[in-house]
């Protein structure tokens, strides 16, 4: 397990943790206020699955949320844990229905609401420490854009963005075809920024000619032999390997400027 892969599974933790102790707190204090009397096995029953459905609600929330901000997928994560949950109680008293049988929904929405709110003052909260989120775009000069634009659009698959989709900053040097861009399927942007000057690389492919040294793209596992078979469709010339490490594969060639491209994949 490498060290990234270890925090990211640590927050996810961190965040199931925040979405069960508040659900926990709100679903304690609406039974204090809607029911008398001590505890017993039935009440702490139904904490413990508030708990769970919490610690779950959390876990899926951040992912939700990490790669895409969208308020909608925010309000989207709330709902569908709410529903889910509350009308599943209503579902097992569907032969007694009134009003009083509508309250687990209301109380799911609530529960999942509230520990939505405190997931979010929890990540604005790293964010305000100054701890980055994710790379947000990649731009990269090239010097023949139809040719790069092949490469990254048909070669590896790369989603363009066109019309509305395009970022409003770019939209005019889109238009005029000096910049193309992309998205992977994790949302990372790349920018292909049209310089018909670029001074080409080094004649030989192993020296490095610029001071980043190159992009890696992942895939899942099971697809890393297609991705091979795709490259080879297209003529792409393999740097280097197939090559298999502790941590899973990788396969090197470069994009029509030279600049050196992995495709890698974590170890089944």
């Amino acid at each position: 397990m490498t060290r990234s892969t270890l925090t990211d599974r640590l927050e996810s933790l961190k965040a199931g943790a925040t979405a069960a102790v508040t659900a926990g707190l709100v679903g304690l204090v609406l039974r204090s206020l809607l029911t008398s009397g001590p505890l017993n096995l039935a009440s702490g029953w139904h904490l413990g699955i508030i708990l769970i459905s919490g610690f779950l609600f959390g876990v899926t929330y951040r992912y939700v949320v990490r790669w895409d901000p969208n308020p909608h997928l925010k309000s989207g994560a709330v709902l569908s844990f709410g529903l889910v949950r509350g009308l599943t109680a209503i579902e097992n008293t569907a032969l007694d229905l009134d009003w009083s049988s509508l309250m687990p929904l209301g109380e799911s929405l609530l529960l999942f609401t509230v520990a939505a709110l405190a997931l979010e003052r929890v990540m604005a909260k790293a964010e305000s420490e100054g701890k980055l989120r994710r790379v947000h775009h990649i731009a990269l000069n090239v010097q023949d854009m139809q040719k790069s634009r092949h490469f990254y659009g048909q070669v590896l698959g790369l989603e363009e963005l066109t019309g509305a989709t395009v970022p409003v900053t770019l939209q005019e040097l889109v238009a005029a075809g000096k910049v193309c861009n992309f998205v992977t399927p994790d949302s990372t942007v790349l920018d292909l920024f049209w310089e018909p000057n670029l001074t080409p690389p080094d004649p030989d492919p192993q020296r490095q000619f610029t001071r980043a040294n190159h992009l890696a793209f992942d895939i899942a596992p099971s697809q890393f032999e297609a991705a091979l078979a795709r490259l080879q469709q297209h003529g792409v010339t393999i740097a280097e390997g197939p090559v298999s490490r502790p941590t899973g594969r990788g396969v090197y060639f470069h994009d029509p400027d030279g600049f050196l491209i992995e495709i890698r994949c974590d170890a089944n």
